[in-house]
């Protein structure tokens, strides 16, 4: 141990008033006030970071607060909009269906009561089911027109409701064709023209697939023509065709040839309907064939037009889907 004397010594040596700090403890206050500083100049850092976070979130929430103002006032404005622009649009289909009507009663007071007899009412609720045959094909209505050819005899009351029911009865039930013919006497005076006529029928029954038999006089000949359409279809799919034209000198000595013209024409038009229209197998000339041979003039027209058939057929083959065995069968049936 150090003596007092040497204790004193060191004291004495000091001056008075004077302390000594010592290296270490200076470095640790050194430390101490550097990360002190450090650490408010960190905080310092954060904190401002931090408000400026603040701030820019705060202005992110107000711009979209704003664009969702904005967003909810073009929505509502364009509701406003649609809503004006639907509702004029109502307006201006309420007035054109309200024009369709008028047109409508005024065709059918005009155009179609007083000159054909199917009812309308009868038409339409015929469209929702219309009969079919065993092959599921739409069976076609036929009609026939009322030309002074067919009733030749106005004055006699009822000439051209006999002619059909004779018609009727001697070959589509006969032959058992499968047209339907509940609106067979379509009319209810002479038809002025067939083209005028076909329309005004096809405005009405162009839901349901129709063949219109037109025997007319054109000069020295007789005309059998034909219009058609199949099931729902457009006008575009409406046919119109001279199918038969002979001197009117050859039905003079044989009363029956016309309506054996006419129910060859029936036949035609049914086959090219199912044929081409429905991919189904021809059904009528096979019914009809016996009768038709036995008018060599009526038998020559009809295989000509068959002809033409079977060639419109073999050239679209491959888009209307006729088998060769059906073709064959044709060509046999009007060689033989």
């Amino acid at each position: 141990m150090p003596s007092a004397a040497g204790i004193g010594q060191a004291v004495e040596a000091m001056p008075a008033g004077e302390r000594v700090i010592s290296g270490y403890f200076a470095g640790q206050m050194a430390g101490m006030v550097y990360s002190g500083w450090k650490a408010r100049k960190t905080s310092a850092e954060h904190n401002a970071r931090s408000i400026s976070f603040q701030e820019e979130l705060n202005q992110i929430r107000n711009e979209f607060g704003n664009n969702k103002v904005q967003a909810e006032i073009d929505f509502l404005r364009e509701c406003h909009t649609l809503g004006m622009q639907n509702q004029r649009e109502a307006a201006l289909q309420s007035c054109i269906d309200r024009q369709q009507e008028e047109e409508f009663r005024r065709f059918c007071e005009k155009s179609w009561n007083a000159h054909f007899r199917p009812q309308i009412n009868a038409v339409l609720e015929e469209m929702k089911q219309p009969s079919i045959d065993n092959a599921g094909v739409p069976r076609l209505k036929l009609m026939i027109a009322r030309t002074p050819l067919v009733a030749d005899t106005m004055d006699r009351k009822g000439t051209y409701s006999d002619f059909c029911d004779e018609f009727k009865e001697e070959y589509l039930l006969q032959y058992n064709l499968g047209m339907d013919s509940i609106w067979m006497r379509g009319w209810e005076c002479d038809c002025v023209s067939a083209m005028a006529d076909t329309m005004n029928l096809h405005y009405i029954m162009q839901g349901l697939p129709t063949v219109i038999i037109y025997p007319i006089k054109r000069g020295d000949s007789l005309s059998i023509e034909t219009a058609t359409w199949g099931y729902q279809l457009g006008q575009s799919h409406m046919i119109m065709d001279k199918t038969f034209r002979i001197p009117m000198s050859r039905i003079e000595g044989n009363k029956e040839r016309m309506s054996v013209l006419m129910i060859a024409a029936a036949a035609y038009v049914d086959d090219c309907y199912r044929l081409m229209l429905h991919h189904s197998p021809a059904d009528s000339l096979y019914k009809i064939k016996g009768l038709l041979q036995e008018d060599e003039l009526v038998w020559e027209l009809l295989t000509n037009k068959y002809r033409g058939l079977i060639i419109q057929s073999q050239s679209v083959a491959d888009t209307m889907l006729i088998g060769q065995e059906e073709i064959k069968k044709l060509e046999n049936t009007i060689e033989s």
